[in-house]
């Protein structure tokens, strides 16, 4: 992949996202990105962006808005979701959902499903318990390099 070839556009970034919660018409699709690092780290490599040059990468996108994510440090508001359980001894969160349910949701076969959590649990990255799913906390830095 050398090139996106782009439409030309007739509208900034901002007035299409305006535009677009407004549900007016805009000269495209509006765009934005969040990804998982490996699938970042594969799209650069594709387009010739280094990782970290997030604002090449979104003007070789054409993306108009993108996230910005901080923690809530301030006082708790809002009780705690009444089917999420938080081990405090290894940071785990609780999905008490089935695996059909999970696979169904997710648009995969169950077997596609157990075959990915077998290996997530082989990893340390989750713990089954009958229905419940522990997800453990994800270290980010050690997920860049995971091939996807």
């Amino acid at each position: 992949m050398e090139t996106i070839k782009k439409a030309k556009e007739t509208m900034t970034a901002k007035e299409r996202v305006k535009r677009t919660f407004a549900f007016e018409k805009t000269d495209r699709v509006t765009i934005g990105y969040d990804t998982n690092p490996g699938i970042h780290h594969k799209l650069c490599m594709a387009l010739g962006v280094a990782d970290n040059d997030l604002l090449t990468l979104y003007q070789k996108l054409g993306v108009d808005y993108v996230g910005a994510n901080s923690p809530y440090v301030g006082k708790q508001i809002y009780p705690d979701l009444p089917n999420r359980i938080r081990n405090a001894e290894n940071g785990a969160v609780g999905i008490p959902h089935g695996y059909n349910r999970l696979a169904s949701t997710l648009s995969v076969s169950r077997a596609s499903l157990y075959r990915v959590m077998d290996e997530l649990e082989r990893e340390g990255r989750i713990a089954r318990e009958g229905k419940r799913i522990l997800i453990k906390e994800v270290n980010h830095k050690e997920m860049e390099g995971r091939e996807q």
